[in-house]
């Protein structure tokens, strides 16, 4: 994009801009000096003189109304016109396209001239500066304004230990990005170029979902945008073997300066995980062969017949995929080894424990390894490996591990889960083709 695309047209433009901030800042400055007594600094700054009439569009309780019209006699006696200032931000946003997609409201209009342009006008006024030098500070306000691109608003959903070919790809209407680690300071709003928020070997891909100007508000777009992420997460944790799962989710706006009006500091939804799954080294990789598979799989699961099947969580069959479904997740998103076997255990039990208990752990294993697998030594080694899994996780529910294994992280390792995990994967696969039709669950045993 060249520079002259990213300037906002003059369509787009009020006219008598310049005109309405001048006559702010003079407001202003008239009010400091017809009353020298008042603290000077913010507490004397535009926003802060126009609060008052510009609360009326928050909800407030009667006592903060209250004292909102005690400032607002106060204000208008010290000669502050507030009704004036409200009106003339209505016309900016009713006349300047940019702006009210920018801003929205009169009292974050406010709060951006303030910072701005309007009180450094003010201050240059009472300064005594000349009139290049208040035009000087409009045209940088209008350059910083103008000239930055049109309004956009993004979610951006971090894939953790996610990594793939290439710096974007695209799978039908799902968008991913390699993010640089100063773009990641800045979505999550820190300092520096490095986030402390996001490790680095916790992987760098983003979902990225971007729009202009909408009637949908931020944050129901926001966790409208994430719900659809969370799908795809799933999505991947079905394709294949390894540890994926969407952590946060940050909002983000364009131009730059729209996030200190419409961004609260360090915001984000979800949680970020500080410590990387096996230091970064084992990461769930999407190669250029995968993208095809998961494409398919993305528009199936989109279909209706098929979204709807899943969204529906009646019957017994259903009952038990969702939850072992959810633990199969939550088992991707926990840090240890001992917490991802809990996990597993619950998600297993959740498709296969038969209504009698009797020899609970033998008749799970064995009807595991008959469902997943045909071949009979392949069938043994499940059976075998899944009748370990139960050892351990008896010794683990009944505080009977061996303490100093379990601190050193021998109790249970890592390729064990990935390898038990494997296994439940394909189980619910299996078990999800049951789903259309199904009136109740299927017991092997």
């Amino acid at each position: 994009m060249s520079i002259s695309d990213r300037v906002i047209p003059a369509s787009k433009r009020y006219g008598k801009l310049k005109e309405v901030i001048f006559w702010l800042a003079d407001s202003v400055a008239e009010v400091r000096a017809k009353n020298p007594n008042l603290p000077p600094g913010q507490t004397n700054g535009f926003l802060l003189l126009a609060y008052p009439w510009l609360a009326e569009e928050l909800t407030v309780g009667a006592a903060q109304e209250k004292i909102l019209g005690q400032n607002r006699q106060l204000l208008s006696a010290l000669g502050f016109q507030g009704g004036k200032v409200l009106s003339e931000l209505r016309d900016v946003l009713g006349n300047d396209r940019h702006l009210a997609e920018c801003c929205l409201t009169p009292l974050r209009l406010a709060q951006y001239l303030d910072s701005a342009a309007v009180t450094r006008l003010a201050d240059a006024r009472q300064a005594g500066s000349t009139e290049d030098k208040l035009n000087f500070v409009y045209e940088e306000f209008e350059m910083s304004t103008y000239h930055q691109g049109s309004f956009k608003r993004a979610v951006l959903s971090h894939l953790f230990n996610f990594e793939m070919e290439g710096d974007s790809t695209t799978i039908d209407d799902v968008r991913i990005e390699r993010l640089a680690p100063d773009t990641i300071s800045r979505i999550l709003g820190e300092p520096g170029f490095h986030a402390f928020l996001h490790p680095s070997k916790a992987g760098d891909c983003f979902v990225v979902a971007e729009e202009g100007a909408a009637a949908t508000a931020d944050m129901e777009w926001m966790q409208a945008q994430r719900n659809k992420v969370f799908l795809f997460g799933k999505l991947l944790q079905f394709y294949k073997d390894g540890v994926v799962h969407v952590g946060y989710s940050a909002l983000h706006f364009s131009p730059e300066w729209v996030n200190r009006i419409r961004k609260p500091p360090l915001f984000f939804l979800g949680s970020t995980r500080q410590v990387p799954y096996k230091n970064g080294s084992n990461k769930w990789t999407m190669m250029t062969p995968d993208k095809e598979q998961i494409l398919r799989w993305w528009k199936a699961v989109k279909l209706p017949r098929i979204a709807a099947a899943l969204e529906n969580k009646s019957g017994k069959l259903r009952e038990a995929t969702y939850r072992a479904g959810e633990y199969f997740d939550t088992s991707h998103q926990k840090f240890s080894a001992s917490e991802r076997l809990i996990a597993l255990a619950i998600s297993l039990e959740s498709l296969f424990t038969p209504e009698d208990k009797e020899s609970l752990s033998f008749r799970i294993s064995q009807s595991v390894s008959q469902f997943i697998e045909g071949d009979p030594i392949q069938r043994q080694r499940i059976f075998e490996s899944l009748r370990r899994m139960y050892s351990k996780r008896s010794k683990l529910f009944h505080g009977t591990y061996d303490l100093k294994k379990y601190e050193d992280g021998t109790f249970v390792t890592d390729e064990e889960i990935a390898q038990w995990a494997g296994y439940i994967r394909r189980s619910l696969l299996g078990f999800l083709t049951f789903i259309s039709g199904e009136k109740r669950r299927a017991i092997m045993c």
